[in-house]
């Protein structure tokens, strides 16, 4: 699964939501206009792909300005043979299509990676204390590239059919998972592994 094979519907809001060719960058802190390391987190998203895997070029960011100077954002980028995913701060990722459903968090950590590598139904990405419903899927309100104020996302895959807006019924929505303690960011390891895996992210 690859971003290009994924809608990207936003749901209006404070934040700031960017769509690159093979990134997807969402930072959920309204706070974010005063801090400068907005724009080092949209520089790095934009670039062209590199040797060096973008969740470890977001591991600088954070090292060079202070995980509390950042806001709190998750960014997502193709890899090898699926999708990383970069969160910090207080964001959430619910991933449908996994069994069992699953509901991560970046709150309380200084940044953790993981990697989706089988094909899900949905990610839906946004505040932690937000609500888990209001993104309405459809093709036509597809970001394909950009940047657009928004609080929340939700990802589908583009052969899947356009139903109505997405929501988690209250007996689905799964546990909260704690991020493990940031160090050093690894590439994964090789062969397929379950979606999502998790990985240790920066430490200073």
């Amino acid at each position: 699964m690859k971003l290009a094979d994924l809608r990207v519907s936003v749901r209006p809001g404070s934040g700031l939501v960017a769509r690159a060719s093979e990134s997807v960058l969402i930072v959920t802190e309204p706070e974010w206009p005063t801090l400068p390391a907005v724009d080092r987190l949209l520089e790095e998203c934009r670039r062209s792909p590199s040797t060096r895997p973008l969740p470890h070029r977001l591991a600088e960011i954070l090292d060079e300005y202070g995980p509390e100077k950042v806001p709190a954002f998750c960014a997502l980028a193709d890899d090898a043979d699926g999708l990383a995913l970069f969160v910090h701060g207080a964001t959430q990722v619910v991933i449908r299509g996994a069994e069992p459903m699953m509901r991560l968090s970046g709150g309380g950590s200084s940044g953790w990676t993981g990697n989706v590598h089988d094909r899900v139904s949905s990610l839906f990405i946004g505040p932690v204390e937000g609500r888990l419903d209001g993104v309405v899927d459809d093709d036509r309100t597809d970001l394909r590239e950009g940047v657009v104020r928004g609080e929340a996302i939700l990802l589908v895959p583009r052969d899947q059919v356009v139903s109505r807006p997405w929501t988690t019924p209250a007996d689905q929505t799964g546990a909260p998972t704690t991020p493990p303690v940031a160090t050093t960011p690894r590439p994964a390891a090789p062969g397929p592994a379950p979606a999502p895996t998790q990985a240790p992210a920066p430490s200073p």
